[in-house]
């Protein structure tokens, strides 16, 4: 089970110093794409107004140039889209991640997320899809 602590840290992106396991865990990652993206955004500045790029002018290529850039871009926006969901929910710890099966409907599991929030109730996060809502998400208590 990951600890998550103070969620508002990681939304800030510097839940590396929150003291929780998956808000560092998530606020370090973050971190350290943002400044990859940084680093990335200074070069694209120089060249548009240089017409010279540090990076590639450093030896990089072109392929290594593109793919770590649209890396970073890729990890930092899955950091700030976990960071909003575990601060939208509160989400104090985590229990599962997977197949759930909801009381509601016991005997089709549905994938989703299963976590205490800020007041230590259990609730569960679920993508639903069942006539007649049709492709949903659930948050069950």
């Amino acid at each position: 089970m990951f600890t998550v602590g103070s969620t508002a840290l990681s939304y800030t992106g510097i839940g590396a110093i929150g003291g929780a396991t998956l808000t560092g865990i998530v606020g370090g990652v973050r971190i350290v794409a943002e400044l990859g993206t940084t680093a990335f955004a200074t070069a694209e500045y120089q060249e548009v107004i240089m017409g010279d790029n540090w990076m590639l002018d450093a030896g990089m290529g072109d392929s290594l140039y593109n793919s770590l850039m649209i890396a970073f871009a890729t990890i930092a926006t899955l950091g700030t889209l976990a960071s909003s969901i575990g601060y939208a929910f509160k989400i104090k710890s985590i229990d599962k991640i997977g197949k759930l099966y909801p009381s509601n409907h016991p005997d089709e599991g549905f994938y989703g997320i299963k976590f205490k929030n800020a007041r230590n109730s259990l609730r569960s996060l679920e993508i639903q899809n069942h006539p007649p809502h049709g492709f949903h998400f659930q948050l069950n208590s």
